[in-house]
């Protein structure tokens, strides 16, 4: 099986030798309608947030709480780097913990830019510098003076999500105005390093960096592509999600030409609701490709580059081998006091500054021993109008996130854990299994008669090469049947269950139009440095908001690897013994039952039998969960409402991919299937994976979890 990254990375000291930050959580309900603004927030009713205790004016138009201006009045001028992150109180919790991380790794010069007066007011109460921007209403704003939408998550409304970049960038300009370098983040980016190192040109290999007007991330997959003299960046994404303003006036003429993109789309009227790609980032991106940049070691461009920067020829040593190249515009954007401006920019490197699918699904950082700087959840799923559920997963499996209270990590309140010690399928351990193929189901779209044949046609799993998507799908329908029998369980037990790992040999893609089938199941660009199979994190197999919906108690892969947790839990863990009925019955007949178990027991007969004596054990651990129980037992009923209870919990998110135009997808398939397995793909030469759900127990009747089989 694949290593879990987070077991090892959660006991770095670099990463959790510091206690952890209790801060409150802001997230609270889904709400049908929102506005936020200052007239219409939280706290409209209450006193202007300028006569907060302690509130100063950083600028005519930037309001600092009281904890804020202690920390950033003294520096006001100085060039010191600024941490900022922006948001409204309806992602209070991720905002929260964005501050939990700065705040571990000492970087003092920190502010949270509040959307609303709500939040404003809520990190006074919390001690957390914040900034909240007075901008009125003009005509030429009459789309951004108030962000409306029925979304609490905004990145899922494209039209609201660039209203708020509007405002996230005059934030930007008002604290360079300040005279502030500004090192922003998303609220999704995790720092697990201090970033000084790269934006001041100290770290190996970045001096050209110290020289760079702006430092922006990418959404490169490819670490080949990322070298230091490498150009690809600037064909691929840029990612706003970690950016960093010089205050310099190519700065300011960059933050104008963006903000003054986005308020043009927003007055053309031309984003709505599902004007899907096009935000902040977007436009960011459309301003950059047209700037035409060189890099500035390009000959013609060296000393016209040191003049503007104020540095003498000899100053920065531009031929050494393995320095980051920056990059000059050929044309020069105008500054809103006159005149105009090149602007020199550069891409961050993708190893230290890291988007989602580098770390979360190839484990780069884990294979180089090299932990990022910046971590973005990038890449990820099921995130909803509610909340991005998939984010908060990603991050407690990578031992990461810091938004859960003491309550979370305490077993008494949780019932005890009930965790199943290795994967949920260990391709060892399936020596004779057979699993019929149609169960294993791919989109199959052949003849009837085909499909018939190929239900009863089986396949030994551990024989399919690891690239072949069958096997995958195999592996799948084993892992899921497995847990619902854990899930089964600990519900009986009145225990959390704390998730298995699960193996991957498929990555799955961000976007239906990716060709990932013609990359080998490998999202686009990754494949040049194959990482199948891997442990992948919970959302490529599993939704998040679905278990969130259902109000499940769940713990994730590594969390028993938290540093917050009591060393007593696991050094009083109970260690269940399977055995099969006639082994288990002789042994319990010599008095040695308390630490064993029959496979093919009923939930209720499991829950009897380990809720005796190992009733107040912290965790019981079971070494697998194949053809674990039998049914649910007890009342028909029980079944029955444990089916419907389980049924979304364990569906397969959709998996779809478009296959490349000019091959189709038969083409691109003939490695692994046959014409008929491949059928004829939907439109646009759509082809999916249906991983059916796992065989439902039936009343008075034994459905084991390998009934597929």
């Amino acid at each position: 099986a694949a290593a879990d990254p987070a077991d090892e990375w959660t006991m770095r000291p670099d990463l959790v030798r510091d206690p952890w930050l209790r801060v409150p959580s802001l997230s609270g309900k889904p709400v049908r309608r929102q506005r936020e603004t200052e007239e219409r927030g939280r706290g409209a009713s209450r006193a202007p947030a300028s006569s907060l205790p302690g509130a100063q004016w950083l600028t005519d138009k930037l309001l600092l709480n009281r904890h804020a201006a202690a920390r950033l009045l003294p520096h006001q001028g100085r060039q010191r780097i600024l941490f900022m992150v922006f948001g409204g109180s309806s992602m209070g919790d991720f905002l929260f913990h964005w501050v939990a991380h700065v705040r571990r790794l000492g970087l003092d010069s920190h502010v949270l830019g509040a959307m609303d007066e709500a939040l404003f007011r809520r990190c006074d109460e919390a001690g957390v510098g914040a900034a909240l921007l007075k901008t009125p209403p003009t005509p030429t704003r009459e789309d951004v003076a108030g962000i409306e939408t029925s979304w609490r998550y905004y990145r899922m409304d494209p039209k609201a999500f660039t209203q708020m970049g509007v405002l996230k960038v005059d934030f930007f300009e008002e604290f360079v105005r300040a005279g502030f370098d500004v090192l922003a983040s998303d609220l999704d980016v995790t720092w697990v390093r201090d970033p000084r190192p790269w934006v001041t040109g100290q770290a190996a290999g970045m001096q050209l960096l110290a020289h760079a007007d702006v430092l922006v991330s990418t959404d490169i997959a490819n670490l080949a592509l990322d070298t230091a003299r490498s150009e690809r960046w600037r064909y691929a994404e840029v990612n706003t999600g970690v950016l960093f303003l010089r205050n310099t006036n190519g700065t300011r003429a960059l933050l104008a030409a963006w903000k003054r993109k986005m308020l043009d789309e927003l007055t053309a009227g031309r984003l709505r609701k599902d004007s899907w790609g096009f935000n902040d980032q977007t436009y960011f991106n459309m301003i950059v490709r047209a700037l035409g940049l060189q890099g500035v070691q390009s000959q013609g461009v060296w000393r016209q580059w040191l003049a503007e920067r104020g540095l003498a020829d000899g100053e920065v040593d531009a031929s050494r081998e393995g320095d980051r190249s920056v990059y000059r515009s050929r044309s020069a954007l105008p500054l809103p006091s006159g005149g105009s401006a090149h602007i020199t920019l550069t891409a961050l490197p993708a190893l230290e500054f890291s988007g989602g699918h580098i770390y979360f699904v190839q484990h780069e950082q884990l294979a180089r021993a090299t932990p990022p700087v910046a971590l973005h959840t990038t890449y990820q799923f099921s995130d909803t109008p509610a909340y991005t559920w998939g984010k908060r997963q990603r991050l407690r499996e990578a031992g990461l996130w810091r938004g859960d209270g003491d309550e979370y990590f305490d077993a008494a309140r949780s019932g005890g854990f009930l965790r199943l010690v290795g994967p949920l399928v260990e391709p060892g351990s399936l020596e004779g299994v057979k699993v019929r193929e149609g169960v294993a189901a791919v989109r199959i779209e052949g003849t009837k008669g085909y499909t018939d044949r190929l239900m009863n046609n089986v396949v030994d799993p551990t024989a399919l090469p690891e690239d072949n998507p069958m096997r995958h799908l195999t592996f799948d329908v084993l892992q899921r049947a497995a847990l619902r029998d854990a899930l089964a369980l600990a519900r009986a037990l009145g225990r959390t269950l704390v998730l298995p790992r699960w193996t991957c040999y498929v990555d799955k893609l961000w976007a239906g139009s990716d060709n990932i089938i013609g990359m080998g199941f490998m999202y686009p660009g990754s494949q040049d440095a194959p990482f199948l199979p891997f442990a992948c994190p919970m959302d490529h197999v599993l939704s998040p908001a679905a278990w969130a919906k259902a109000e499940v108690d769940y713990r994730d892969g590594s969390f028993l690897s938290s540093p917050r947790l009591s060393p007593e839990l696991t050094a009083a863990a109970v260690d269940v013994q399977l055995l099969e009925r006639s082994a288990y019955d002789v042994a319990a007949a010599a008095g040695g039952g308390a630490t064993l178990l029959p496979l093919g027991a009923t939930a209720v007969e499991a829950a009897k039998l380990l809720g005796g004596r190992n009733g107040g054990a912290a965790l019981l651990r079971l070494p697998h969960a194949r053809g674990l129980l039998c049914g649910v037992g007890g009342r028909p009923a029980a079944t029955r409402e444990f089916n419907h209870f389980a049924q979304p919990l364990l569906r397969a998110p959709a998996w779809c991919a478009r296959c490349a135009k000019r091959e189709g997808c038969p083409s691109n398939l003939a490695k692994w299937l046959t014409p008929e397995q491949t059928g004829s793909p939907r439109g646009h030469g759509e082809w999916c994976l249906r991983t059916p759900p796992p065989p439902r127990f039936r009343p008075g009747q034994c459905v084991l979890n390998d009934a597929v089989t």
